[in-house]
């Protein structure tokens, strides 16, 4: 079963692959042009976490596999895209498989050249960061890099990612118009804004709703006050009955008092959406993360 799986990795990551041209024969009067330099094929273990929010770990895991796609010539793969392809192809076989030896066969499979480990953790107040880069023939060599933090809330692991890459593979130039390091907006997934946009959107409805409200109440004060002064003007010349010229009175005062409150009203949900719009997470960091 191992051998069909491992025959079954290889069949899609071949799928895939990109197919490097070969270099036309050089002409017998010039200098042989330089070898071109090696594809670099990385297959990425999800990061050991102790001590740290699987949140960070997910996130960090997901911008070293950007990081080192960054590299000229690379060809990387996650763990998490390992076992998206073992649920494509229906074959739940590879359970319990977290040993070096088990991953360097599935690197190994995809045609990866290297395998590597992380390791995330928090030693009292320090964060560290554990990368090593590993043979997929011989998982048992390799280079290490290690750097340690004061622990924050875990945007120093991302600030991290840059250097790593640039320490363990300091032979590895950029593809042209790339720029090494995390973008700070990927921060946002670490530390989403608390609320989700269901608030701010009853605030924000809200807020229009008084206004509209208060504005119609202030148009109904000035509508019944108008007749009333007209019934006023018009009892210089007849006879009116002096209880509708209060009665208007009275439902304009009362309409004004309604609309001054709903427009308050109006006014203070109003702010709190602004409010809200500073702690609301619009896009959705938060679940993405999770």
């Amino acid at each position: 079963m191992a051998t069909a799986l491992l025959a079954l990795l290889c069949l899609a990551a071949q799928e895939g692959a990109a197919v490097d041209a070969a270099p036309a024969p050089a002409a017998l009067d010039q200098p042989a042009a330089p070898a071109p330099v090696p594809r670099l094929r990385v297959a990425l273990q999800e990061p050991e976490l102790d001590g740290v929010p699987a949140r960070v770990g997910r996130v960090f895991a997901t911008s070293l596999v950007r990081e080192l796609r960054k590299l000229d010539r690379s060809t990387i793969v996650s763990m998490e895209e390992v076992r998206e392809l073992l649920r494509q192809e229906a074959n739940r076989q590879l359970v319990g498989c977290s040993d070096g030896g088990c991953l360097a066969e599935i690197a190994d499979a995809l045609g990866a050249d290297e395998l590597v480990l992380t390791r995330l953790s928090r030693v009292g107040d320090e964060h560290v960061l554990s990368v090593r880069r590993l043979s997929a023939r011989a998982p048992d060599a390799g280079t290490s890099y290690q750097r340690r933090f004061a622990a924050k809330d875990g945007e120093e692991f991302l600030a991290a990612v840059g250097d790593t890459v640039v320490q363990l593979w300091p032979d590895r130039q950029l593809r042209p118009g790339e720029r090494r390091g995390v973008d700070k907006e990927v921060a946002r997934r670490l530390n989403p804004p608390p609320l989700g946009p269901v608030w701010f959107t009853l605030t924000t409805t809200a807020a229009a709703l008084a206004t509209t409200a208060g504005g119609a109440a202030g148009a109904g004060a000035l509508l019944f006050h108008g007749q009333a002064q007209a019934l006023l003007d018009e009892s210089a010349q007849h006879e009116i009955d002096g209880r509708v010229i209060v009665e208007n009175e009275a439902t304009a005062g009362t309409l004004s008092v309604t609309s001054v409150g709903l427009l308050a009203g109006a006014a203070v949900a109003a702010a709190g959406s602004a409010v809200l719009f500073l702690f609301t997470d619009f896009d959705g960091a938060g679940r993405a993360a999770e």
